[in-house]
């Protein structure tokens, strides 16, 4: 009897397991991933309530709060549709939040080079090398890395809306203006 039981038990052991992992590699694969409706309806609520709080109560702790979570929102919907030409969009937004209102154009330039990067294609590529060339030069008083975006901006769109005032840009970067001129 006991060979008999023992048999049974590693039976029962080498038909359950695989039917197990079988089981939970199906509900796996039939699971829904982000919903990019849902995503976007809550993107509309929250850009909503932050206008709203933004306009009758300025910058307070709470509609920073709800900024921020609308960053991370729009981060949130950049990583789950990459291939989504609304992630750029989302990205550049991204990027305003944190230089415009939350101060930190350090931030900011982080999801610029992120979308100049994975969307070079995008029409708001150009602009974002051009914003982050600016934002180095003017706002960081950081000229090489100026310099950098600048140059790719060139690179890649040597006739682009803004080339022309880039390289005049490029000719005095970093010089003090004369003074009693």
């Amino acid at each position: 009897m006991k060979n008999t039981h023992g048999y049974v038990r590693r039976l029962c052991a080498a038909t359950l397991v695989p039917l197990l992992t079988l089981a939970l590699m199906i509900q796996a694969c039939t699971q829904a991933g982000p919903d990019r409706e849902l995503e976007l309806e809550t993107i509309e609520r929250m850009e909503a309530t932050a206008r709203v709080m933004m306009n009758e109560e300025g910058r307070t702790d709470a509609s920073l709060q709800q900024t921020a979570a609308l960053r991370d929102a729009y981060l949130s919907f950049a990583d789950n549709f990459p291939g989504d030409s609304l992630s750029a969009v989302f990205l550049f937004q991204a990027a305003m939040v944190d230089a415009d209102l939350h101060d930190d154009v350090r931030g900011g330039i982080v999801f610029l080079e992120r979308l100049a990067e994975e969307y070079p294609d995008h029409d708001l590529a150009a602009r974002t090398l051009f914003l982050i060339g600016f934002t180095y030069a003017e706002q960081l008083n950081d000229y090489a890395r100026a310099r950098e975006a600048y140059a790719r901006y060139l690179e890649r769109y040597p006739n682009g809306e803004m080339a022309e005032s880039i390289r005049i840009e490029l000719q005095s970067l970093g010089m003090q203006p004369s003074l009693g001129s």
